[in-house]
């Protein structure tokens, strides 16, 4: 995967027409289905009181890619770094593409209702952050007349939050259980995203929420999102503890990639409509699943091997 990822962003580089750069991404896409044996392999290599930890890390360093991608812009916008190698232009456009070229057990019930809550959250909590991630600049492009070079700084900031959250998720692991913790990140992006429907009619086009609401909503969401996941797969991987986890580790990354399929195409479709409607769709997804994991509580805890007579 990471050999088909590097040729495959090494072509997006290049840019030799429009179906050579779509063909690159969809490999690209493919390509991070490594994150699924990835997932599998720690949670097998790790035991039960040092897994979160882990899973934290290994989240921290997902969240962060995903967040310094766009970020990665306020550089590569510099005329500084703009040069050729032979044919090869090297520019705000091709830059991404030259980076990613470079970087590149006892038997138990399957607990049915637990799992579909963890799946439902993965969704929801991709949901969230795709849509920040997709409209979030002409957002703030709209209401705040922000550029290019003032979004980069705004999705810096989120880096640097998120690591600090996840470094905090330690300490706050020593204190509280998984699924409590599960809950709160799931309660703070649902805070997040109210911030950008209550004050403002969802479906009214050209209506933006001010600065502070706005801030409230990049903080609690960014929050959320960066400890959610790294919780939502430790306890997950728990919760299947004594069942093939790769497998259904597989399906968690599934329940996001669907969202992030998903939620780019409504949010660009319904921005023009009314720049909250997307946000006001994801807020409906996380409240649906916060509440169908507070019916289900009982099956969110870690698996416990059945004592044989």
């Amino acid at each position: 995967t990471l050999s088909s990822s590097s040729a495959a962003s090494d072509v997006y580089k290049r840019q030799f027409n429009i179906w050579s750069l779509l063909g690159a991404r969809f490999i690209v896409g493919i390509a991070a289905a490594n994150y699924v044996p990835a997932g599998a392999y720690l949670s097998d290599a790790t035991s039960e009181s040092q897994r979160t930890q882990v899973m934290a890390l290994n989240s921290a360093a997902t969240v962060i890619g995903f967040i310094c991608g766009p970020s990665f812009s306020l550089l590569t916008s510099l005329k500084e770094l703009e040069f050729h190698i032979g044919r090869v232009k090297f520019n705000a456009n091709t830059w991404p593409g030259s980076s990613l070229s470079l970087a590149h057990i006892g038997k138990t019930k399957m607990p049915v209702i637990g799992v579909l809550a963890c799946l439902f959250f993965s969704f929801s909590f991709t949901a969230a952050f795709t849509v920040f991630e997709t409209i979030g600049p002409l957002y703030t492009e709209a209401a705040f007349k922000w550029n290019v070079h003032t979004n980069s700084i705004m999705f810096m900031g989120i880096s640097v939050l998120c690591l600090v959250a996840l470094v905090l998720l330690r300490a706050l692991l020593y204190c509280f259980s998984d699924r409590l913790l599960l809950l709160l990140f799931a309660a703070s992006i649902i805070i997040g995203l109210t911030s950008l429907v209550l004050w403002q009619h969802p479906f009214s086009p050209g209506h933006y929420v001010h600065y502070p609401s706005w801030f409230v909503a990049v903080f609690f969401v960014s929050v959320g999102y960066a400890d959610g996941m790294a919780v939502l797969l430790s306890l997950f991987s728990k919760i299947l503890e004594f069942h093939e986890r790769g497998l259904m580790i597989g399906w968690l990354s599934t329940s996001g990639s669907l969202s992030r399929m998903i939620f780019p195409v409504i949010a660009g479709y319904t921005f023009k409509h009314g720049p909250s409607i997307a946000f006001f769709v994801c807020l409906l997804f996380n409240v649906l699943t916060f509440v169908f994991a507070l019916a289900s509580l009982k099956q969110l805890t870690p698996a416990k091997k059945s004592s044989s007579k």
